[in-house]
């Protein structure tokens, strides 16, 4: 078993607060602190608490760390990438490419020689996304196309997209929106800009789970004059969900989505690779967006929990990289447990002692602890606690 911290990735949408506290860090320049990565993909690896960095030290002694089956199909890659997330601002629309998309997108940016840093680059990897997020806190995001009627009167219930609402109606979204992605800007800002308007002459109650709410953000933040951004569309055309901690949302390959606003876990294919569709400065593929966008996917994908014990619940997505388990401790209770594959244990709630037959360590919150296959350990926390163990699944 060996402790490790995770790498900070302070993207602007990032909160100021969350993650230095539970780190038990100053933040006094209020710089933003939007990610908290535990794994080793090359982007962003922890370190151990030698302070080397667990790539390397992973592809260093790679027996240690994996089962010869794991290695072989692993190759020596932890499967899964665990983050801490913060939104504080509206991330971009977005979906994440599929396994056969994701290691032909990279093949032509590498030969195009796209330094995997460079603006333009969608592809910072071979592998695909697919993840789910574990709710700290209430929390807003968008997730999925709304079925089409749904989408229509919502439009309906503006004058200003009325006509969208009709071009929805006859075409079907599907072909309605790969046209709408294609218009080049000054179409689209005729399209927009009656929404605009009457959008920023209506009264908006502060209310989130009010689509107007998150539009008229978006237009303050994204919209500058001559550009109104295509995707403020989005959000009359996709799922707006408001989802209490503790619950489990899927983001498949091709599924659009953008986390809105609160804290939550992310668990996923070891990746890196966004393809964006709008709503933020960096780079947008609206090519790849069409060509990877799932219009058949209209359910909320949210797993329900599989109890395992008293203690402990489990999520399976339909993947083969990660599951997620749950653990609650009470204070002072002893849990024993063995690994069944390469694991990650970590708690954003307080310290726990990982204990087996050679070691003991203590973890603080925010960090982590991987754990190699078969090993058998007992869990202990001084206080209520809930550890969230990661592993390959079925």
């Amino acid at each position: 078993m060996w402790r490790i911290k995770g790498c900070i990735q302070p993207y602007e949408w990032g909160g100021t607060r969350y993650i230095p506290d539970l780190l038990c860090r100053d933040n006094t320049d209020n710089d933003p602190f939007a990610e908290l990565w535990l794994g080793m993909h090359p982007a962003c690896p922890s370190v151990t608490t030698e302070g080397a960095s667990l790539r390397k030290f992973v592809r260093k002694f790679p027996d240690q760390v994996f089962s010869d089956s794991e290695r072989e199909r692993w190759q020596d890659e932890l499967p899964f990438l665990c983050k801490i997330l913060d939104v504080n601002d509206m991330l971009s629309i977005q979906l994440h490419p599929d396994k056969k998309s994701a290691e032909e997108g990279f093949a032509a940016e590498e030969a195009k020689k796209i330094p995997k840093k460079a603006f333009n680059r969608t592809f910072k990897d071979p592998n695909h996304k697919p993840e789910i997020m574990y709710s700290l806190s209430t929390f807003y995001l968008l997730h999925a196309f709304r079925p089409d009627a749904e989408i229509i009167t919502l439009m309906e219930m503006k004058e200003s997209l009325h006509l969208v609402a009709e071009e929805i109606r006859q075409k079907g979204l599907p072909d309605f929106y790969d046209e709408y992605m294609q218009k080049d800007q000054a179409e689209i800002n005729q399209i927009l800009d009656p929404f605009l308007k009457e959008i920023r002459q209506t009264e908006i109650p502060d209310n989130p789970a009010n689509p107007d709410y998150w539009a008229n953000r978006a237009i303050e933040q994204y919209c500058q004059p001559g550009k109104i951004d295509r995707s403020i569309l989005s959000f009359y055309l996709l799922n707006l969900l408001k989802v209490p901690p503790g619950t489990v949302i899927f983001q498949d390959s091709g599924v659009p989505h953008a986390y809105l606003q609160g804290q939550t876990v992310e668990v996923m294919a070891n990746s890196d690779n966004v393809v964006r569709g709008g709503l933020t400065p960096k780079y947008i593929d609206t090519q790849m967006l069409r060509k990877l966008i799932r219009y058949d996917q209209r359910n909320i994908s949210q797993l329900e929990p599989q109890r395992v014990s008293d203690a402990v619940v489990s999520f399976q997505p339909p993947v083969e990289e990660f599951a997620l388990s749950v653990i609650g401790l009470d204070s002072g209770e002893k849990h024993v447990m063995t690994t069944q594959g390469v694991s990650l244990l970590f708690s954003v709630q307080c310290g726990f002692t990982i204990s087996s037959d050679q070691q003991k360590i203590r973890v603080n919150r925010g960090e982590g602890v991987l754990c190699a296959a078969g090993v058998s350990f007992s869990l202990v926390s001084r206080r209520e606690n809930q550890v969230f163990w990661v592993s390959p699944g079925g």
